[in-house]
């Protein structure tokens, strides 16, 4: 892991033509707050078991996001859109009237030198298994660490698979809930 706080991390869709910097110059925006969420939209949205995201300021985002030309979204509940590229498809974003302020950004649209680490070019070497090589440090480790938010929908558990999250678990959203006890896991 990197041992120092970056001052931005940056990421962006599958054909570039969304790439953001998220800013981490104000006290207290490092690390970011991370929540996952089993919810059956953000499987559906994303793919995946389990979507991984950060909450930040709008205001930490640049260039802010009306900026994007294919930047679209889509309405996926009354209070609630999601936003990606029309381009490629990517889902980038997640915008709650909720959360008026933040935006939750999809942690595996972040670039890959903060998630694993920029690849160490002369560290390569072909294997019988493929190209084998070092990574410089990164800060993924921080940046998929849901402790600090949580864990959303917590009923959609995949037994064995999506159920050993760290973090405060929810059965739905955090908004004005009480996660379930430590002991009910």
């Amino acid at each position: 892991m990197a041992s120092d706080t970056p001052n931005k991390v940056s990421g962006g869709c599958l054909c570039g033509a969304i790439h953001y910097d998220i800013l981490f110059k104000d006290e207290g925006s490092w690390p970011p707050m991370v929540a996952t969420c089993q919810c059956n939209m953000c499987r559906k949205w994303t793919g995946s078991l389990v979507s991984t995201n950060l909450i930040v300021k709008k205001a930490q985002v640049s260039p802010a996001w009306p900026s994007f030309t294919t930047l679209k979204e889509y309405q996926s509940s009354p209070s609630s859109k999601r936003a990606f590229c029309s381009g490629c498809g990517s889902g980038i974003a997640w915008f709650s009237d909720d959360m008026p302020d933040e935006v939750v950004v999809f942690v595996g649209t972040l670039d890959e030198e903060y998630l694993m680490g920029k690849v160490i070019e002369e560290t390569a070497r072909e294997t019988e298994h493929g190209k084998e090589f070092e990574r410089a440090p990164a800060y993924g480790r921080i940046l998929a660490d849901s402790s600090s938010a949580g864990n959303l929908y917590w009923q959609n558990a995949v037994v064995g698979i999506t159920d050993n999250l760290p973090g405060p678990k929810f059965l739905q959203h955090f908004f004005d809930k009480v996660p379930l006890s430590e002991s009910v896991e």
